[in-house]
């Protein structure tokens, strides 16, 4: 988006063509102040779901400018010398004069931790599934963080891999029935298309049945291995982490990118000593894990990152694209001649302004013959070293 917005483009937010209820393309268009929001579907309830959640954005702001009565300033100040006598037994309990401000929930969800990861397919508007990800979060899991995410009909050269079960990987079973399968070039294999069920069954090999059956649900577009990888690789990472250990937005992408990397190099698909741009294209293809299981689990993670900090996904998205374009002027401009906001006062920019000052000094190093994308990810490092 940054991107687009460095080469004069306005942006519209549309969900790709098959898409679950996961709202995020509304979290996305109201945190880059989209002109658009695009969302069609064959389904009301997945378009209603996501212009829904812009009404619901617009009226939580409402909301969250109202201030709190003395009454339940005192309340809140009770509940913390509750919280206070249940955690150490004393019943003396002092208070910091500002105690009634605090948000008794946010410092809570802080100190949680991921007990589990939960991957399930998700049904879209297509009827065919996607794949989601539920973060559980303290001992009774009551509280829930979840995402998933859309597919859509195009897969260019250079855009995510949607997971599904007709991806074989290589194992025993490709090799002893090589006749049956072929390469699809990237590593993994496929059924041949003349291949059929009487033919599977002549080998009597329950594990080349098992991943036929596999490979024939949804007409091969299942997710069923998907959700094994956020279980799986995914779910090891984060469980037993601590929110307030979670990091930043930036930090969990950049730590589920490594992952990814880390499989494709396991695997065999891309060598160790692969040059800087071979590891990016490998982490931006996500052909190991799949963009369906790295992409839920990355919004799952991101709404739980927002909810301990006390804000929604939108607001830390605007937030990491204002200080990345902040950056990127204060980086850009040295040297400029006339007046120039500091670095401090560009972040305090409002955010259309900002936008527009970005413009300007993206287009003078578009003239100077500066490579945009590297000039961004210099300021925003979400792909690991």
């Amino acid at each position: 988006m940054l991107t687009s917005l460095a080469y004069g483009a306005e942006l519209v937010v549309s969900h790709r063509s098959k898409s679950p209820n996961d709202p995020f393309e509304a979290e996305i268009a109201t945190a880059m102040n989209a002109v658009g929001l695009k969302c069609g579907g064959g389904a009301n309830t997945e378009r209603l779901q996501k212009y829904g959640r812009v009404m619901e954005i617009l009226a939580l702001a409402k909301a969250s400018q109202r201030e709190i009565t003395d009454k339940e300033r005192k309340e809140v100040e009770e509940n913390v010398k509750e919280l206070v006598r249940i955690l150490t037994g004393k019943e003396d309990i002092s208070i910091m004069p500002d105690a009634g401000e605090i948000d008794i929930a946010s410092l809570l969800i802080k100190m949680l931790a991921i007990e589990s990861v939960s991957g399930t397919e998700e049904a879209t508007n297509a009827g065919i599934p996607s794949a989601a990800a539920t973060l559980f979060l303290g001992k009774t899991g009551i509280i829930r963080f979840k995402g998933s995410t859309p597919l859509g009909t195009s897969a260019g050269v250079d855009e995510a891999i949607h997971y599904v079960d007709s991806i074989i990987e290589p194992s025993d079973t490709t090799r002893k029935y090589a006749d049956l399968f072929k390469d699809a070039g990237d590593g993994t294999f496929r059924f041949k298309k003349d291949v059929v069920l009487q033919a599977v069954k002549s080998k009597n090999d329950d594990k080349l049945m098992a991943l036929w059956r596999k490979s024939r649900r949804y007409d091969g577009k299942g997710c069923m291995d998907a959700v094994k990888h956020i279980e799986s690789v995914l779910a090891d990472a984060f469980v037993g982490r601590k929110l307030m250990k979670l990091g930043s937005l930036l930090d969990t992408d950049k730590e589920l990118l490594a992952l990814e990397l880390e499989q494709a190099i396991s695997a065999g698909r891309i060598a160790k000593s692969a040059s800087k741009e071979e590891k990016i294209q490998a982490m931006q293809r996500k052909g190991v894990l799949g963009m369906n299981a790295i992409l839920s689990m990355s919004l799952a993670l991101g709404r739980a990152v927002a909810a301990s900090d006390s804000k929604e996904l939108w607001q830390l998205i605007r937030e990491m694209a204002g200080e990345t374009m902040a950056k990127f002027v204060d980086a850009n401009t040295k040297g400029a001649k006339g007046k120039k906001k500091s670095l401090v006062d560009l972040k305090t920019t409002d955010f259309d302004e900002l936008q527009t000052i970005f413009r300007e000094a993206s287009a003078g190093a578009i003239k100077d013959g500066k490579n945009i994308t590297e000039l961004l990810r210099e300021q925003l490092p979400v792909y690991p070293a």
